[in-house]
């Protein structure tokens, strides 16, 4: 079952991939489809020039954070031209080639930076494919570049300020004060969200709004046995997180917590996972973990779900 292999990935935690891009189309009298390349006549990429500042954590500007783009247009029509999600965010840009040569576009960045790292972004047109990069800067301003594993920051008192919404999560990093946060999508039929009971195990999966990153909450618990007020601490099988899954087979993790984050926050606090109630198929908890960012820092994470059970 493609759910549950993707959990081995994050402590044996996290599912199956969703994606979806939103393309705007731009239709002139002229419906056919245009055409182009992004070869030169050396078969070599043209430019790709990124503008603006990336900040993780900070929504892109369309109008501050593009890319230009150098094309040669071989056919007139409509086009449509996307990156796809990487790292939480990506680039788009549609319209008609009114006419044949070599003209620029701007792809408009969309999404929100998730990790402070150099992202790579491909781009094709027709039989043509050429990449960029973009570095994402750290919004904190702390410059953390993952060599202080395993340091225990955050303050133990530090709770969640407000239980989430009907069928959402979220949770807050103590450290840094950024809000995660997403939904369960009871609609989607292919890769249903929400809560999943199965073989004693509740698995809790949500999607984030750039919908390339999962957050997921394993906890082993009988269905009969769920009982609201119900404390479960974090443990090999008890465990929280949330991950990047644009490569299904690569996912990132950005938050692991389980039972060796658990032991090492120990002398700061307890990690754990509440069941605050169980009705009528609707489930609400809250969580209080220490888990290991994707920077190697071991900081405290408070956060609450509400999810509809399966």
């Amino acid at each position: 079952m493609k759910r549950l292999l993707l959990f081995g990935f994050l402590f044996i935690l996290i599912t199956s991939v969703i994606m979806s891009c939103q393309k705007e189309l731009s239709y002139e009298a002229d419906q056919s489809t245009g055409h182009g390349t992004l070869y030169d006549t050396a078969n070599s990429c043209q430019p790709m020039v990124p503008n603006g500042t990336y900040y993780n954590g900070v929504s892109a500007s369309r109008d501050t954070n593009y890319v230009k783009v150098v094309v040669t247009i071989t056919q007139t029509g409509t086009y449509e031209l996307n990156t796809g999600l990487k790292n939480g965010f990506g680039f788009s840009d549609s319209g008609y080639f009114a006419k044949l040569g070599v003209d620029t576009l701007l792809l408009h960045a969309y999404g929100t930076p998730i990790l402070n790292v150099p992202t790579d972004f491909t781009l094709t047109l027709d039989s043509s494919t050429c990449g960029f990069t973009i570095n994402v800067q750290d919004s904190t301003g702390t410059g953390l570049g993952g060599d202080a594993g395993g340091v225990i920051v955050g303050d133990s008192s530090f709770v969640d300020p407000a239980p989430a919404a009907t069928n959402t999560w979220h949770f807050t990093d103590s450290t840094s004060n950024q809000t995660y946060s997403g939904i369960f999508d009871v609609t989607n039929i292919n890769d249903p969200q929400g809560g999943f009971l199965q073989n004693d195990t509740l698995f809790v999966v949500g999607q984030s709004s750039t919908t390339d990153t999962l957050f997921g909450l394993k906890l082993v618990v009988p269905a009969q046995n769920i009982v609201p007020g119900t404390i479960y601490p974090v443990t090999a099988n008890n465990i929280v997180g949330l991950q990047i899954v644009t490569d299904p087979n690569n996912p990132v993790v950005i938050y692991g917590a389980n039972d060796q984050t658990a032991a090492s926050g120990a002398p700061n606090g307890n990690s754990y996972i509440t069941i605050t109630s169980y009705s009528n198929g609707q489930l609400a908890g809250s969580f209080h973990v220490y888990a290991q960012r994707s920077d190697g820092i071991l900081v405290l994470i408070a956060g609450s779900f509400d999810c509809t059970v399966r």
